[in-house]
């Protein structure tokens, strides 16, 4: 979303939108700005978004990052999802059973990530040719569920 699109908005939408009040939104330009001026005075490519449009970007950005659960049921519908409790709804005992399982069998599934990580073709760029990564991460797949089986 461009900045020029979300002026528009009232201060609750900003708000929704980008995480603070315009205010601070407007300070923390303001601040960009400066740093962009000094960093600048030696030169440079002008950049192609405005200091806006680039806070806009990372706020959104971190906003993704930060949501968690949030909106995985429009793309997994049954997709499992932890409850959460407030100060006006606690867990209840099922809730919390249901939290406990969910965490055991993700941390299951994290362990075996890490396994495979370990042999750092997930973990990193692959750089071969084709489709032989996926081949190779195949493998080490098989070779982990040998070496738990056996």
């Amino acid at each position: 979303m461009k900045y020029e699109n979300l002026k528009k908005y009232n201060e609750a939408k900003f708000r929704r939108i980008t995480g603070i009040k315009r205010a601070t939104f407007d300070k923390m330009t303001e601040i960009l700005g400066n740093a962009e001026k000094t960093r600048r005075c030696k030169g440079g490519r002008k950049p192609s978004l405005s200091i806006e449009d680039m806070l806009l970007a990372t706020l959104e950005y971190l906003a993704l990052l930060d949501s968690g659960y949030q909106g995985i049921n429009e793309f997994l519908p049954n997709a499992l999802t932890p409850y959460k409790s407030s100060k006006k709804h606690p867990l209840s005992y099922e809730q919390k059973a249901f939290n406990t399982k969910l965490s055991r069998f993700r941390a299951a599934i994290e362990h075996i990530n890490r396994e495979i990580k370990i042999f750092r073709i997930c973990k990193e760029t692959y750089r071969g040719k084709g489709q032989r990564g996926l081949i190779r991460v195949k493998l080490i797949a098989c070779l982990l569920n040998h070496r738990r089986l056996a």
